[in-house]
C-alpha cells in the first residue's frame, strides 16, 4: 500500500521545512512518495526542495494557475493506491502517517475519502474536521474555533478539507470528468465541496478520524479576504449549476431566495471583483 502525498506551494518556501520534515520524520516505513506542485513560486522554492529532500517530484508552474489544476497535476503523475493532499502551510503530528496505515487497512469498502482532525497552530483549537454541505449548498468546517481536545470519536462527513485530505485513488477516479479530479474552472476555494458533492452523489462515504492530527497556519497564499469571497461566491454558484438539472436549479433558488437575493445584494455592494462573476458565468456556461 503506497500513499501518494501531494503538496501545494505558492511562494511558501518558510513554510515548506516544517511541512516536508513532519513528513519524512514519521514513525513508519515509509511507504509513501511526495511530491510538490509549485504553482509559480518566485522565492526558490525548488532549489530548497531538492537540497533538503532529494526524494521530492516535483511539478512547477511558470505561473499560478490554481490549486484545483496543480492538484490534478499532482494526481496525474502519481503512483500511491491512496492520495493524500496537504497544503504547504499544514504539518502532521508524529505518528500520523502509521496510523493511517492501521485507518486504511481497516475502514469500510465505500468509504472513498478520510479527514484527520486539523488544528489552527496559532490557537489549538479545531480548524476542521470535515465539511458539512447543507441543502442550499453552504460548506462549513465541523467544529471549526471549538477546544482542539473536543470530537474524540469518528463519524460520517460530507467531506473532507483539501488543507489536509486523504482519498482512495480508484474512488476519485470514478468521478473524474472533463474538468479532471477537482474541478480546474473552481481555480482556488470550494473545489473540495464540489468533489466531496460528486464522492456522495456517487455513493461513496467519507469519515472523520480523530486520531489522525494535523497543524494548520492558514491562509499562506496571503490571498486578500476580497478576492477569497469573491472566490467563495463564484464557486458555490458553478457548484450549483453544474451538479443540478434546470428544474431543479429552478426550485433551488425558489427554496434559498431569501438567503441568496440579501447575501447577492451585500456581495455586489461590497466586494471590488464582483463585476467579474458574469464573465466568469458566461466562460463557464459554454464548456
Amino acid at each position: 500500500m503506497l500513499i501518494s502525498i501531494i503538496i501545494l506551494t505558492c511562494d511558501s518556501k518558510s513554510y515548506l521545512e516544517k511541512s516536508l520534515h513532519s513528513i519524512f520524520s514519521q514513525k513508519n516505513e515509509k511507504k509513501f512518495e511526495v511530491i510538490v506542485v509549485d504553482n509559480g513560486s518566485s522565492d526558490n522554492s525548488e532549489e530548497f526542495i531538492r537540497t533538503n529532500f532529494p526524494s521530492v517530484k516535483i511539478l512547477r508552474n511558470k505561473q499560478n494557475r490554481g490549486a484545483s489544476y496543480a492538484r490534478n497535476q499532482g494526481i496525474e503523475i502519481s503512483t500511491g493506491d491512496y492520495l493524500m493532499f496537504m497544503d504547504s502551510d499544514a504539518y502532521l503530528e508524529s505518528n500520523f502517517l502509521l496510523s493511517l496505515e492501521y485507518v486504511l487497512e481497516n475502514i469500510p469498502q465505500d468509504v472513498s475519502a478520510i479527514s484527520p482532525k486539523i488544528l489552527n497552530v496559532n490557537s489549538s483549537k479545531i480548524f476542521s474536521c470535515g465539511l458539512h454541505i447543507s441543502s442550499i449548498y453552504r460548506s462549513h468546517d465541523i467544529g471549526k474555533n471549538r477546544p482542539g481536545d473536543e470530537f474524540r470519536s469518528s463519524f460520517f462527513i460530507d467531506g473532507p478539507t483539501s488543507c489536509c485530505a486523504i482519498f482512495k485513488r480508484g474512488c476519485l477516479e470514478a468521478i473524474k470528468d472533463k474538468n479532471g479530479y477537482f474541478d480546474n474552472d473552481f481555480f482556488f476555494l470550494f473545489e473540495d465541496t464540489d468533489l466531496a458533492l460528486r464522492l456522495k452523489r456517487a455513493g461513496y462515504k467519507s469519515i472523520f478520524i480523530p486520531q489522525l492530527i494535523c497543524c494548520h497556519y492558514g491562509n499562506s497564499s496571503d490571498t486578500s479576504s476580497q478576492l477569497r469571497r469573491y472566490f467563495c461566491f463564484r464557486n458555490r454558484l458553478y457548484m450549483i449549476l453544474k451538479n443540478n438539472s434546470k428544474k431543479k436549479i429552478f426550485f433551488f433558488f425558489l427554496k434559498s431566495f431569501f438567503y441568496d437575493t440579501l447575501r447577492t445584494a451585500h456581495f455586489f455592494l461590497t466586494n471590488k471583483y464582483s463585476f467579474l462573476l458574469f464573465k466568469d458565468l458566461a466562460e463557464k456556461a459554454k464548456k
